[in-house]
């Protein structure tokens, strides 16, 4: 089936914000202003949504529809591997989404309205830490079942592990680097597994 013209137009709308929000930053971004980068009237954006803090949500949404295509069902891909491999393929796989050029943008967005945008501080909370550790922890629970690791405590080590991941990322936001340099960032989070194992094995 065909999307329907209303479909197709409510993704260019949500395209556009995008685009607007990771310019000129959430607050200077006007309903009018989005309509007429898409070429259509500013009322015609209510047909698609309430206001800006709806495409805001729907900008979530989209964002973690992304992030669930590029995981896909990693506890049944993951359950025979090691720990090694196991966090290196979640490192790759966030390395692919990051690199779509629109993921990048949403990206940028979180990264410059979380600290005085209450909805998007909230999303990134509950998504970018709660819900990777979370994510983290039913990997390792996973190993652990396994006889691949043998440290108990799983919740520990989803925090200790994410705790870089988020030091590099707000080391890229107070450096305020227009672009994510894969890269460095690939061999320094390598050396970080490489590390993590090391310890978690010596246990």
């Amino acid at each position: 089936m065909q999307p329907s013209k209303r479909s197709d137009t409510k993704m260019k709308i949500l395209k556009v914000a995008i685009d607007l929000f990771a310019a000129k930053g959430f607050d200077h971004v006007t309903i009018r202003e989005i309509a007429r980068e898409v070429g259509i009237k500013g009322s015609s954006i209510y047909n698609h949504f309430q206001g800006k803090d709806d495409i805001l949500e729907e900008i979530f949404r989209f964002n973690e529809s992304e992030w669930d295509l590029a995981y896909g069902d990693s506890g049944a891909e993951m359950a025979d591997m090691s720990l090694s491999e196991m966090l290196i393929g979640l490192m790759q796989k966030s390395f692919q989404s990051l690199q779509s050029p629109l993921q990048a943008k949403i990206f940028t967005i979180i990264s410059q309205e979380q600290l005085h945008n209450d909805m998007i501080r909230q999303y990134f909370y509950r998504d970018y830490m709660i819900g990777a550790r979370e994510e983290l922890k039913r990997q390792f629970d996973v190993l652990l079942e396994k006889g691949r690791i043998r440290y108990p405590d799983t919740a520990f080590l989803a925090n200790e592990f994410h705790a870089y991941i988020i030091y590099k990322y707000y080391e890229h936001v107070l450096r305020k680097e227009s672009e994510l340099d894969i890269a460095r960032l690939r061999e320094e989070l390598l050396k970080h597994i490489e590390f993590f194992v090391r310890a978690i094995d010596s246990y």
